[in-house]
């Protein structure tokens, strides 16, 4: 008997679980899916021609039309019926006060100072800071 055979195996195929070949078992284990493709070019074509479908149906446009395309309102409600920069009635009934004016920076000043520091502005209905500015 040679080094390494089982001394109590007759030679027959072993059978292993579910009716599959010990050897058989073995190629299964080791199949690439590459394999698949090699054995049969009928699979490599259908499997490249799902794939071409499914891009060219991904890259379409789902309406094309665009007679059909839905407006859309971007606007916010409160900007469109307040103005900027305003109080309402309510708000100033409810005692709110305009901090800025949109042109001074009257009522305002820096951190811990009693004026505000060189270089902001009040431009364009904006509060910036302009380094170059005294």
């Amino acid at each position: 008997m040679p080094y390494g055979e089982d001394p109590n195996h007759d030679g027959s195929p072993e059978v292993v679980g579910s009716g599959i070949l010990a050897h058989e078992r073995h190629f299964i284990l080791q199949a690439e899916p590459w394999m698949l493709i090699e054995e049969n070019p009928k699979t490599a074509l259908s499997l490249f021609s799902l794939f071409t479908v499914l891009l060219v149906l991904g890259c379409t446009r789902a309406n094309s039309d665009p007679d059909n395309t839905p407006e859309i309102e971007l606007h916010d409600p409160l900007t469109i019926m307040t103005p900027p920069n305003q109080l309402t009635e309510e708000e100033t009934s409810e005692g709110f006060e305009l901090l800025f004016d949109g042109a001074s920076l009257h009522r305002w000043r820096g951190y811990g100072c009693d004026r505000v520091p060189a270089g902001w502005t009040a431009t364009g209905g904006t509060i910036a800071f302009a380094p170059d500015v005294e």
